[in-house]
């Protein structure tokens, strides 16, 4: 029994008694119809301050899937095949999938330009703030290169 139950019906018994003395009807203090006293709010104390909202949630940009979602930062090179006709680039995903790439794959925010032996080249465009795109800059990612992830 909680202390706040028990000192209620402290009070209770007194005001029974004293409303028996007076010759007024007896009163009886019942817990609330329903509720079990374990689910009988919490008091809480006002001067302590109540804890602050979470934040909203991260909205997640809506990419298309593959090779076409991928930024050029965020693929490595894991491997590269020589076909007959061709090299073709292993190029592995943040969440581990690999996707193959020839050249003149598109990316996200770029372009596979060559796949040579030991490396792949990508040509990113760069904005210049205005909407319309500015020199490509070449950035070459080499087999096995891994990037620290956080």
């Amino acid at each position: 029994m909680s202390a706040c139950r028990s000192r209620f019906r402290r009070i209770g018994a007194g005001l029974a008694a004293a409303v028996a003395v007076s010759g007024a009807p007896r009163v009886e203090c019942r817990p609330v119809a329903g509720l079990p006293p374990w689910q009988a709010p919490a008091p809480r104390d006002p001067f302590v301050r109540l804890p602050e909202p979470s934040p909203e949630p991260r909205r997640t940009e809506a990419r298309a899937r593959g090779l076409p979602g991928l930024r050029v930062s965020e693929v490595e090179v894991v491997g590269i095949l020589v076909t007959a006709d061709a090299r073709l680039a292993v190029l592995e995903a943040p969440d581990g999938r690999t996707c193959l790439a020839l050249p003149d794959a598109q990316l996200a925010d770029g372009i596979v330009r060559e796949v040579a032996r030991d490396a792949v080249f990508f040509s990113v465009p760069q904005g210049d703030g205005t909407g319309s795109a500015g020199v490509a800059r070449e950035v070459r990612k080499t087999l096995g290169e891994r990037s620290v992830r956080p």
